[in-house]
C-alpha cells in the first residue's frame, strides 16, 4: 500500500496572486485549509503556520503558488501500479490524506494510463476535510470536461463511499533521505498540457481557465500586464503597441479585470483547446506622440496625462465660476 498521505509544510511562491496585485481577493487556500494553517498578513501576502501537509490547498490552487515537500504529484505518477485512491478513513491502495488531492491533471493521467480511475471516500459530512469538497467537485468538473474533449467517458472516473472500520495510519515522519533528496517539481498546468495537447478529439468548455477581451478604452497602461501572477499577458510597445495572451498560462485569477482602471477587460468561456500555449493577439494601436511630447496609443488627439491634466483644469475653473 503506497502512503501519499502527508506532503510536508508547503510553501508559497511567486506565482501566488497577491505577490503581484495587493488587493488580489483571492483565498481559495485558505478556505480549504482544515486546520487553518494559512492567513493574509497585514501587506495582504498568504502566510504559512502550523501545517501538517495535507495537500489539500496544492489542489485548490490555480496559480501553481503553493508547493509540496514530499509525495509530489510526480511520485504519485512513478509509484501507482493500480490506479486506487482513498483517504485514510476509506479503502484504496493509495492513501492520500483527502479525495480532494487528487487534482484533475492527475485524475486525467490514471485515466489516460489506466483507462479507469477508482476514488473511495469516507463519511465526508462528518470529516475535518469537509470544507475541501466543493475543491473535489470543481476538480471533477474540470476532468469531465477534458475528458469530453478526448472523447472518453466520464464513466472511467469511479466513486465510491467505502469507510474502513478502523483508519489508515499515515507516516507523520519525512526521513532524512527525503528532506535532501531533489525531486522533480511539475507545475500541475504543465503536466496536464503534455497529457491532452496530442490527445484533444473535439471542443469542450473549461472552467479552469477564461479568453480575454480587450475593448476600445485600452490605453496600454500596462497593469494588467504587472498583476497576472503567471505571466500570461504581455505587452510590447514599438511602432505600434500590441497585447498578447496566452490562455494555457492563465488560472483566472481576474487580476487584470479586477485592476484595469479603464475597466477595458472583459472575461469570456474557454475551452479545453486554449490549455494549448499560444500567443493570441488581442489589441493594437499605432503609436502617437502628443503636443507635450509623450507617446501614447490611443485614438484621442492628446495623450492620457494630458487628458488627466485638462480634466482638473476643467474641474478647478469650474469651481471658481461657482464661486462668483
Amino acid at each position: 500500500m503506497n502512503d501519499f498521505v502527508f506532503t510536508g509544510k508547503i510553501s508559497i511562491n511567486a506565482f501566488c496572486s497577491h505577490n503581484t496585485y495587493w488587493k488580489s481577493a483571492c483565498s481559495k487556500c485558505i478556505e480549504v485549509c482544515p486546520f487553518e494553517a494559512l492567513a493574509i498578513d497585514f501587506d495582504n501576502n498568504v502566510v504559512v503556520g502550523d501545517c501538517i501537509g495535507c495537500g489539500v490547498c496544492y489542489s485548490a490552487c490555480e496559480n501553481d503558488a503553493i508547493e509540496l515537500n514530499r509525495n509530489l504529484d510526480i511520485d504519485l505518477v512513478k509509484n501507482v501500479t493500480e490506479p486506487s485512491f482513498g483517504c485514510i478513513f476509506a479503502k484504496g491502495d493509495n492513501k492520500i490524506s483527502c479525495i480532494s488531492r487528487l487534482g484533475e491533471n492527475l485524475i486525467v493521467y490514471f485515466v489516460l494510463k489506466f483507462g479507469y480511475i477508482n476514488i473511495f471516500k469516507g463519511n465526508c459530512e462528518k470529516c475535518k476535510f469537509k470544507m475541501s469538497l466543493e475543491v473535489f467537485e470543481k476538480n471533477l468538473k474540470k476532468t469531465q470536461e477534458i475528458l469530453k474533449a478526448l472523447d472518453i467517458s466520464f464513466d472511467a472516473v469511479k466513486i465510491e463511499q467505502s469507510s474502513l472500520d478502523k483508519p489508515f495510519e499515515p507516516n507523520f515522519g519525512i526521513s532524512r533521505r527525503d528532506v535532501f533528496k531533489i525531486k522533480e517539481r511539475v507545475p500541475k498546468r504543465d503536466f496536464l498540457i503534455e497529457l491532452i495537447k496530442e490527445n484533444i478529439k473535439q471542443s469542450a468548455e473549461y472552467i479552469g481557465t477564461i479568453r480575454l477581451s480587450i475593448n476600445e478604452i485600452c490605453d496600454f497602461c500596462s497593469i494588467c500586464e504587472s498583476v497576472c501572477p503567471k505571466g500570461a499577458i504581455i505587452i510590447e510597445k514599438r511602432e505600434t503597441a500590441v497585447i498578447y495572451f496566452n490562455p494555457s498560462l492563465c488560472s483566472a485569477c481576474k487580476n487584470c479585470i479586477d485592476a484595469c482602471p479603464k475597466n477595458a477587460i472583459t472575461a469570456k468561456k474557454a475551452f479545453v483547446e486554449d490549455l494549448i500555449p499560444k500567443a493570441l493577439k488581442l489589441f493594437e494601436k499605432p503609436k502617437k506622440i502628443c503636443s507635450c511630447g509623450n507617446v501614447y496609443y490611443t485614438d484621442e488627439e492628446i495623450c492620457p496625462e494630458c487628458e488627466i491634466k485638462n480634466k482638473k483644469r476643467q474641474e478647478l475653473l469650474s469651481y471658481i465660476k461657482d464661486l462668483f
